[in-house]
């Protein structure tokens, strides 16, 4: 069996990542679309990307340490249970 969960939140994990980066790189269109927002107005482009890049920083390697752990797993022989 796969690690489903794991593999969706490594895939959740790069996008948010991949968001955050762009909102850094761009940071115009970001204001343009996203300018009247509360979050926006306290924090600054700098805040909201980098809450986006640590969120998906976080869930990738979560999403990364539990495909691993279903790897070795497997190798050993454990049964794998997808809703873990």
């Amino acid at each position: 069996m796969f690690p489903l969960r794991s593999i969706s939140m490594t895939i959740v994990g790069l996008l948010v990542s991949a968001i955050g980066v762009g909102a850094l790189l761009s940071p115009a269109t970001v204001t343009a679309e996203y300018g009247a927002g509360w979050l926006y107005q306290q924090f600054g482009i700098a805040g909201v990307a980098g809450a986006l890049l640590i969120i998906g920083i976080i869930f990738l390697i979560w999403g990364l340490l539990g495909i691993r752990r279903a790897v070795l797993k497997s190798r050993r022989g454990g049964d794998i249970n997808i809703t873990r």
